[in-house]
């Protein structure tokens, strides 16, 4: 009661002689986090008829994004590994908070070959309307969002948890290879009037993996390196990729219809000059440290993380209150997605003063970037682009027979107790029969 009383008898006199501190110091900390929110999407496209087809798309960023695109009227084809309830009912909050019921989950899993080409070739076969007015179904965008999370501890893991978290990053990076692999020949015959565009949200690592990137290594070879030069290495493959994406589309022209896969960047004429861009344009966005998904998971500061960290969860309480000012929130991070997918493209623009999104390139903070040192110089190469193609196609095979086996070990498994289950009720018949049998019984009788 008496230390009560003092505070209300100070109180006035402590907070009159500091208003003028206070009122700068929060004016201060609100133009500091509106900084580093970083700017707004200030463009807009009326999305109704338009059809986006999305990976990670329950990550917090993905909920932020496809909630933003279904409330300007998108159609939503979300890729799930497994369905459960609770991505049902999210799904189902979603369709009633933007009154779009366009709004669907599809199973595939990103990370497996198998469901992957299963998904594909069930999606390609579907068709709209009837008799002689039926049309291959809608794509006007591929957003991959499952590779922006942070994959791995801030500290060093135990072995097997770093093969674990090096087979995870490979298998995120080969999915989105793959994938497009997979789409592409029924992308070039669709309409070469309709803009699709496939966007790629990366993390903002890529910076610490440029002074040693080396297109031929296989992740995880390497130990000694830190898991933000990994994560760094697995943004920048993904940059490079997407940058060489664009080459080939370029050359092979949108006009071009093809059954065929993406095809070998080594038999692509070198000086092959497009008569005009493809209608096809491959974008990589950044939209920097957000705390769910990249600060949260470095640090294993939530019970949620594969890995717990006490230590972590420690140092990430204490400087929670840095993260709260310069960490982006969610709905901050999307707006660079949302500018990619906005802005208009080359073939789309009605000015030449307009801005426009331009394939291949980098975005980040609703602006077009430069990578730092020799990044860009790298992003450029082609033969650099050619050579991390071209490790993706051997990972993706290996990735293909290692699935395999898995797949033949299981049913082999599988069979081995089926057939043991089949013997132990032979042999319970067995004994039922002798036991049941007049003979056997007399003989005992006897």
């Amino acid at each position: 009661m008496p230390i009560h009383m003092l505070l209300n008898s100070t109180a006035g006199d402590i907070l009159s002689e500091y208003y003028t501190h206070l009122a700068v110091g929060l004016v201060s900390a609100f133009f500091i986090r509106s900084w580093a929110m970083g700017p707004s999407n200030t463009r807009e496209r009326d999305l109704h008829g338009r059809t986006v087809m999305m990976t990670g798309a329950f990550t917090p960023i993905g909920i932020t994004v496809m909630t933003k695109l279904a409330e300007r009227g998108a159609q939503i084809i979300a890729l799930e590994p497994t369905i459960s309830t609770q991505i049902m009912e999210l799904a189902f909050v979603i369709r009633s908070t933007t009154s779009n019921d366009h709004i669907f989950v599809e199973e595939c899993d990103i990370t497996s070959p198998k469901s992957m080409k299963a998904f594909t070739s069930q999606f390609v076969k579907l068709t709209k309307g009837t008799g002689g007015a039926m049309e291959p179904p809608r794509v006007d965008a591929l957003l991959f969002a499952h590779e922006y999370s942070h994959i791995g501890l801030f500290r060093s893991s135990k072995e097997k948890t770093r093969m674990d978290e090096d087979s995870l990053r490979r298998r995120r990076g080969l999915g989105t290879f793959f994938f497009i692999n997979q789409m592409l020949p029924f992308l070039l015959k669709l309409p070469s009037d309709r803009d699709i565009r496939i966007i790629n949200i990366v993390n903002p690592l890529y910076a610490t993996a440029t002074p040693t990137f080396d297109p031929l290594e296989t992740p995880g070879t390497n130990n000694q390196k830190s898991v933000s030069i990994e994560e760094g290495r697995r943004s920048l493959r993904s940059i490079i990729f997407a940058r060489h994406l664009q080459r080939v589309l370029d050359a092979l022209g949108s006009s071009t219809p093809t059954s065929a896969p993406l095809p070998n960047p080594d038999e692509m004429a070198k000086d092959t000059i497009p008569k005009k861009p493809s209608n096809i344009t491959s974008i990589v966005v950044t939209p920097g440290f957000t705390r769910a998904e990249t600060i949260v998971p470095f640090f294993g500061a939530s019970t949620r993380c594969p890995q717990f960290s006490a230590l972590g969860a420690i140092i990430y309480i204490l400087i929670l209150p840095f993260l709260f000012l310069f960490a982006k929130s969610a709905s901050a991070a999307s707006q660079t997605p949302l500018y990619a997918l906005f802005l208009p493209t080359q073939s789309k623009t009605l000015s030449k003063d307009e801005k426009i999104v331009e394939g291949g390139k980098l975005y980040r903070d609703c602006t077009k970037v430069m990578l730092p040192g020799k990044g860009e110089a790298l992003v450029g190469d082609e033969k650099v682009g050619r050579a991390v193609w071209e490790a993706f196609e051997r990972d993706v095979k290996e990735l293909e027979e290692e699935e395999k086996r898995v797949t033949e070990k299981d049913e082999k498994k599988k069979q081995a107790e089926g057939d043991k289950g089949i013997g132990k009720q032979k042999e319970g018949d067995s004994s039922m029969s002798k036991q049941s049998d007049p003979s056997s019984m007399k003989s005992k009788a006897e």
